[in-house]
């Protein structure tokens, strides 16, 4: 066993069928003392894609969260406490909603958008002297709207 791991991060063992996903999975894992990187398919931001035979692919990082805990609650994502796409440990999972993940987007400083309390007033609104028909349309550089 490499340093680093540990039961917690021992994928469960319930069934023949199971053994074989398992072992499966982790065929295309590279272990480390940090993160398990997924080293198979993965989307353009970097999330593993394991593939479920005809039933299509899950997330690597959710197929292992069922592989060491059981099915994953209805309306509950998988969510990395390492921030890092293609790992796969264990230990670095967690459940959450999509709100859960928003804030933990923000507080780890990754939102690439800003949140406003209030919306900008005065000149630094966007529809700042727009009527009600006006808005939602562009502006043109004479002021006319399209």
């Amino acid at each position: 066993m490499a340093r680093g791991e540990g039961r917690d991060d021992d994928l469960q063992n319930d069934g023949d069928t199971m053994n074989a996903k398992r072992r499966r999975f982790m065929a295309k894992v590279e272990k480390s003392d940090g993160c398990w990187e997924w080293t198979a398919a993965k989307l353009k931001k970097g999330y593993g894609k394991f593939s479920k035979g005809r039933d299509g692919w899950e997330l690597a990082h959710r197929a292992s969260w069922r592989l060491k805990h059981g099915q994953i609650p209805q309306g509950m994502q998988v969510l990395h406490r390492c921030d890092n796409p293609s790992c796969v440990r264990p230990s670095h999972l967690f459940l959450g909603v999509a709100r859960d993940n928003t804030h933990d987007m923000i507080r780890k400083g990754r939102a690439r958008f800003h949140f406003h309390v209030t919306p900008p007033c005065g000149a630094r609104n966007v529809n700042f002297g727009r009527s009600l028909d006006e808005r939602g349309r562009t502006r043109r550089v004479d002021g006319t709207f399209a």
